[in-house]
């Protein structure tokens, strides 16, 4: 599997320990994000959206920083929605489900302990009655993937809250 993280470049020395944890997990074979993949002298937009159209899932990382600055942010998630892309944004405590714009309920999961199961199972569902269009033909989310997904998300929430929420209190 391939996942694209999109985050706040402020945030880019969690993001580095993010990927890597992230490219230890089973069936994950490449983590693009942006600093740990850029290739100097390349486009800057070539680059992430080629990124996002090899992607098989966009992973959201959205935290105070992400709003503060969200333009590069909200160009990939944009991006990623216009191209049918698997989307979960992870949420840290702080951000408010009124400011997450497109980022509805159905694609992300509340970094709180305790809501976190309940979150995952949500996208999941989501993704589930969600009919996808690819190449003229309608693809359905599939109960392998939901298998397959559900430790991943499982394990990012649980990083993310582990190794980033924890650190900034």
């Amino acid at each position: 599997m391939n996942v694209f993280i999109s985050y706040s470049t402020q945030d880019s020395a969690m993001v580095k320990l993010f990927a890597s944890a992230l490219r230890s997990q089973p069936k994950v074979d490449v983590v693009h994000w942006w600093e740990g993949s850029k290739v100097p002298g390349k486009d800057l937009w070539q680059s992430i959206f080629g990124w996002i159209d090899e992607a098989d899932i966009v992973m959201a990382v959205i935290t105070s920083n992400t709003l503060e600055r969200a333009m590069s942010v909200g160009n990939e998630v944009g991006y990623a929605k216009a191209k049918k892309k698997r989307i979960t944004a992870f949420v840290t405590p702080e951000i408010e489900a009124a400011s997450l714009g497109c980022l509805s309920p159905d694609i992300h999961v509340p970094l709180v302990p305790g809501e976190i199961e309940a979150g995952i199972e949500r996208v999941l569902a989501a993704k589930r009655r969600k009919v996808v269009r690819h190449g003229g033909k309608k693809v359905v989310f599939e109960e392998n993937e939901s298998a397959l997904l559900k430790p991943l998300f499982a394990f990012a929430a649980t990083y993310i809250i582990r190794h980033w929420i924890s650190d900034e209190s």
